[in-house]
């Protein structure tokens, strides 16, 4: 076997540099919008500099049970390279996926030289025409974010030290890149939460589009908002997408002291998944069949005001930025339920008032 040693130092110091310099100016040139195509350009970058037949970005998934190919680039030539797998599974692949969420590279020059553990490992990137890889852990936030990867098929390669500090560079900007367009992209939903509220001409209206912002958030397939009554102490089902008829019909008031209701009151958020706590005898929407399925308490201050639910038939899970932000979308539906029935409270206040009471009273004037 003769294995080529990708060693960047014999190129020349110019073209790494501005190979550097093309990478980490990409996400200042581009649009907000044109993320993936950041990503792509940064893959053929690293990808060509360090003679590679494909790079490639796995994302962690947010139940953390996949890695997901979200990205790559493919050198082209004429040779023979299935369709590379969207979604790999970390149960299916431990010798891999091993190495990633530990935090070490993985480097396989020749993939026949890999050990009996890896036999799942070793199958898939036969059937793929791989015959080196490299794959590095990136992190954000302290946590396993994904992992970047070169493979070769036309011949065995071994990238050095130098050239994985390299490749380990081109997924750190990748990373910051991703995160830099999530963050504005929910500062900018967020905004237009904001004004669509205040725009809203009924609470009915504003609790509408708190919903439809928290579905677009958790990318989740049904949502529904439960709100307190004081009559009774149940709850009412006030606003609600994606859910049979048949769920709205059985829920459309909850009836206090119910296993529902006090599935739905928790003074605390809940977040269900795979790899979370079952959701157990009370899960709601039973006839959805949720995998995924979070419960956000609304109040204002310290009153508990109700609850926003979101379920999905996929497992996706809600990742911690994700939390925070659907947190952050009832704090404005608690907001908009204080105010709206402030103004109630004010209108019947004016309703009971007797004729003439709200006048200006004449000051007393005495006679000379």
């Amino acid at each position: 076997m003769n294995v080529l040693n990708m060693n960047p130092g014999q190129a020349s110091g110019n073209g790494f540099l501005k190979m550097m310099s093309d990478m980490s100016s990409l996400p200042l040139q581009s649009r907000d919008t044109d993320i993936d195509g950041v990503v792509r350009e940064i893959l053929g970058l690293i990808g060509r500099y360090l003679g590679a037949d494909r790079s490639y970005f796995f994302q962690l998934s947010s139940d953390s049970l996949f890695m997901d190919n979200t990205h790559e680039w493919f050198a082209g030539g004429g040779f023979d390279d299935p369709e590379p797998p969207k979604r790999m599974s970390l149960a299916q692949y431990p010798f891999w996926s091993g190495y990633i969420m530990r935090n070490e590279t993985l480097c396989i020059p020749d993939i026949d030289t890999l050990p009996d553990a890896a036999t799942a490992e070793k199958e898939l990137l036969s059937r793929h025409n791989i015959r080196s890889l490299v794959a590095l852990p990136l992190l954000a936030e302290g946590r396993v974010f994904g992992f970047i990867g070169l493979s070769a098929i036309r011949h065995f390669m071994e990238w050095d030290q130098e050239s994985q500090h390299m490749l380990k560079m081109a997924g750190n900007i990748i990373v910051s890149a991703i995160q830099c367009n999530r963050s504005e992209r929910l500062l900018n939903e967020e905004h237009d939460l904001v004004e669509s509220i205040l725009e809203s001409e009924s609470l009915k209206e504003a609790l509408a589009h708190g919903l439809d912002s928290a579905l677009r958030i958790s990318n989740m397939r049904a949502g529904a908002l439960f709100l307190v009554q004081p009559r009774d102490g149940g709850m009412d089902l006030v606003a609600h997408q994606g859910i049979s008829g048949l769920t709205v019909e059985q829920g459309e008031h909850v009836l206090a002291g119910s296993a529902i209701c006090r599935f739905l009151t928790s003074h605390r958020s809940i977040f269900f998944g795979r790899t979370e706590k079952p959701i157990g005898e009370n899960r709601f929407f039973i006839d959805e069949n949720p995998e995924s399925l979070a419960l956000i308490p609304i109040r204002f201050k310290d009153q508990f005001l109700g609850t926003l639910l979101l379920s999905s038939s996929m497992a996706n899970g809600f990742q911690h930025h994700v939390r925070r932000q659907l947190e952050s979308v009832a704090v404005h539906l608690g907001l908009a339920i204080h105010l709206a029935e402030k103004g109630e409270e004010a209108i019947r206040t004016l309703e009971v008032q007797p004729r003439g009471a709200t006048r200006r009273p004449r000051r007393h004037q005495s006679c000379p």
